[in-house]
């Protein structure tokens, strides 16, 4: 009788242990699922700079990537610009694609740069119907250089890259896929790889810390992005020999400062070519300047407001006329001695 209780104990306990670990993988599924499985598209309320307004060339281009989904984007020049120093390759961050990066686009276009600005697959522009997970950045970049690398009017350019956040990621990353034509890389708030991204994510806004949720993540990566999914920012950057400079802002709520952008400065610091820089009371687009980045924040939380006000259903008129009032020259003001930096560093990789 003894015995039978002790079994009918553990049967209870590899039950329950059973269920929990079901239960995680749900939902880690679910999580990347209904954080993924969607395009990110411009929709049509923030304004964003164009060509014109800021004196830029725009050629339009297309490539097809890993699965033959178009990708669209442009090669913007400065218009009283003649000569190219160099190809400078954006890749973006999750959201409107290239659009939000117009400004920083025109900085490196008067400054001598070919600027080539893509959508990912499922973003803005490119053709998807669904974006699937951060890997595809890396997929994308990597297959844009591709097409840099057979194109006859490209080809000769050295080039550098120019990340932000995912695209920050990729742009670490796709150096160890033999691209010989990158030149250097300008990473702003990189993380080390897609699972480890969700899993920080998951432990901030649930404090669960089980390690399971970061296999699982791992697990759903690789069943999508096979051997994409094994890149990791801290191997790949051991593993270069260009320049890298890594650039964080202090209060970055999205990447988390202290397991990313510390750990990289920790470990290579002193590898030759390496430079960091982190800016105290910027978020999460580090070549803000810090009054934008505090506009941003308290615009943020405006709408947090707004939303909240409306139960996440604002209406279109209301959220066009709150859209329609930002200081956009504000928003989008950069922090032009960070961005003398960059592309400083930048012409010393050419």
């Amino acid at each position: 009788m003894q015995w039978q209780t002790i079994l009918i104990v553990i049967g209870i306990i590899l039950f329950v242990f059973l269920l929990a670990f079901f239960l995680m993988i749900r939902f880690t599924k679910t999580v990347y699922k209904r954080s993924f499985d969607k395009r990110f598209n411009d929709n049509q309320t923030l304004k964003y700079f164009t060509a014109d307004e800021l004196n830029l060339n725009d050629e339009k281009i297309e490539f097809n990537t890993l699965d033959g989904t178009i990708l669209r984007g442009h090669i913007f020049t400065d218009k009283e610009v003649n000569e190219y120093k160099g190809l400078l390759i954006v890749s973006h961050d999750i959201g409107a694609g290239h659009l939000p990066y117009m400004k920083e686009i025109s900085y490196f276009a008067k400054a001598g740069y070919k600027v080539l600005a893509f959508d990912d697959k499922g973003c803005n522009e490119s053709d998807g119907e669904t974006f699937g997970g951060q890997t595809q950045a890396l997929i994308d970049l990597d297959y844009c250089l591709k097409y840099v690398e057979s194109n006859d009017e490209l080809k000769s350019l050295p080039v550098v890259l120019y990340g932000h956040c995912m695209g920050a990621y990729a742009s670490i990353n796709v150096t160890a896929l033999n691209h010989p034509c990158v030149k250097g890389v300008v990473a702003l708030a990189p993380f080390n790889n897609d699972a480890s991204y969700m899993y920080e994510m998951v432990t901030k806004l649930t404090s669960m810390r089980q390690k399971i949720i970061f296999r699982a993540f791992k697990s759903i990566i690789k069943s999508r992005f096979k051997d994409y999914c094994k890149y990791s920012s801290l191997e790949s950057l051991d593993q270069s020999n260009i320049p890298f400079y890594i650039i964080a802002g202090e209060e970055d709520q999205m990447v988390n400062f202290n397991t990313n952008y510390f750990v990289f400065k920790d470990v290579f610091e002193n590898k030759e070519g390496f430079k960091f820089e982190s800016l105290p009371e910027v978020g999460s687009k580090p070549v803000l300047s810090l009054e934008a980045s505090k506009y941003d924040a308290s615009t943020n939380d405006d709408l947090g407001r707004l939303q909240g006000e409306y139960k996440d259903n604002v209406p279109r008129d209301v959220l066009k006329k709150f859209y329609d009032e930002l200081d956009y020259d504000k928003l989008y003001e950069l922090n032009e001695e960070l961005m003398s930096k960059i592309i400083n560093f930048c012409n010393g990789c050419i």
